[in-house]
């Protein structure tokens, strides 16, 4: 967890990812991936990570498997 579990909370409230009371947004399955883009887009934007534009025109790997992207 580190040294500062709750650094992103305020960001996360203000997105609508953590409610006000402190609850997590519950939604169904097929809201679970806006709610991940949400909370990605949180973290993306309070530690300044990017991608350059070119990089995002090809589809991106996400595991490589013995060397091989999958």
């Amino acid at each position: 967890m580190g040294s500062r579990p709750d650094l992103l909370n305020p960001a996360m409230r203000s997105a609508g990812v953590i409610l006000p009371d402190g609850s997590s947004l519950q939604v169904g399955a097929t809201r679970q991936a806006q709610r991940v883009a949400m909370s990605l887009g949180v973290i993306e934007k309070h530690f300044g990570l990017s991608l350059p534009r070119q990089l995002l025109d090809d589809e991106l790997p996400t595991v490589a498997v013995s060397g091989r992207p999958t």
